[in-house]
């Protein structure tokens, strides 16, 4: 109605709204020909909270279909006008939550890329933004979220504090999936900090009541996520349930933001079968995947397992073809033991050539 009216502003908040939906359904790529519609002109006198509201959107979009080139120096010039905005965004619960939320999945995007300092000063503005307002929902799901994030930086004892303090607020106030949200943290941070048990059966609750209430949005993260830390722990066959239930989740959908990684765990599965053909197809995949999207930490990781196999079957060099420039490119810190662990590898390469 309001593209036939030539309402902009109101064809603009609502093709927002239909946005929030289909990300729901993990179709991110419908989202940006939803706003073809508007013209030039409209485009150009558009209210401010409207544009911003827009932007937002289109750059959570780019990054959940998988494309970080695109989507990071969306995410971060949004970022700033909203930051620019906030003395007025923070009364305004529509912009508040746009503000959160684009923080938040900046921090995501920034993990992905291996922008680790990024990830930490995004994940914390969105907490520090959203308790500033007192608003319970986006104080919880910023809460969670930069549990999450600090996890993920090797601060799970930080971690959880947060995720615990987000499962109060969300059991106070009602908050309906972010308590879900920190449920499946706590179960992720329990995993990491070996109580494997322990954290399988409120992650597992947690995934299905999250799949059941919310959709398919950021399941195929989820059960990377706990697949990878199942790997870690030495249990295969649980670390198998999950990939597969990724893999099975994302068919069909184009939230690909998380495809790259759970390719490389089917790998390493495939490894650990023995599958030594299918596995170094699956890391190839993986690399491949993660590289045209712009995830270079995802990248290096299956370039690391990759490179593994094949010095397991004496090739060092195609180790140094691989490994080096994926090193070179990476932006994780020199420190972090991902880097590290690669880096350790192609000096194994190198040690016997």
């Amino acid at each position: 109605r309001a593209e036939r009216r030539h309402d902009g502003e109101t064809f603009v908040a609502a093709s927002a709204a239909m946005g929030g939906v289909l990300l729901s359904r993990g179709q991110p790529d419908e989202v940006e020909p939803l706003f073809r519609p508007l013209t030039a002109s409209q485009g150009a006198s558009l209210s401010l909270r409207n544009r911003l509201n827009r932007d937002a959107i289109l750059a959570i979009a780019m990054s959940l279909a998988g494309d970080q080139r695109r989507a990071w120096p969306m995410m971060l010039a949004t970022r700033d006008e909203l930051i620019a905005e906030w003395p007025g965004a923070r009364r305004t619960p529509g912009l508040l939550h746009r503000t959160v939320n684009l923080l938040v999945h900046a921090a995501y995007a920034a993990l992905l890329q291996g922008r680790m300092a990024e990830a930490d000063d995004l994940s914390r503005d969105a907490l520090d933004r959203a308790s500033e307002t007192g608003d319970g929902a986006a104080t919880a799901y910023a809460l969670g979220s930069r549990a999450m994030v600090l996890t993920d930086l090797g601060r799970s004892g930080e971690g959880r504090g947060l995720a615990e303090r987000a499962l109060t607020i969300s059991r106070t106030q009602g908050l309906g999936p972010w308590l879900i949200l920190a449920s499946m943290s706590i179960g992720l941070i329990a995993v990491d900090q070996g109580a494997i048990d322990e954290g399988l059966v409120p992650h597992r609750a947690a995934l299905e009541a999250w799949h059941r209430e919310q959709g398919v949005f950021h399941c195929g993260e989820f059960c990377a996520q706990m697949a990878e830390r199942l790997l870690r722990a030495g249990r295969p066959a649980e670390a198998a349930a999950y990939v597969h239930d990724g893999e099975r989740l994302l068919r069909g959908l184009t939230e690909q933001v998380y495809a790259a990684e759970l390719l490389r765990l089917r790998a390493r599965l495939h490894e650990l079968e023995g599958d030594a053909a299918a596995a170094e197809q699956r890391y190839g995949e993986a690399i491949g995947l993660a590289d045209r999207q712009g995830a270079g930490r995802l990248a290096l990781r299956a370039a690391a397992g990759r490179s593994r196999l094949w010095l397991a079957q004496g090739q060092p060099a195609r180790v140094l073809g691989l490994l080096a420039p994926q090193l070179e490119a990476s932006l994780l810190p020199h420190a972090h033991p991902e880097w590290l662990d690669a880096r350790t590898v192609l000096e194994r390469a190198h040690a016997v050539i």
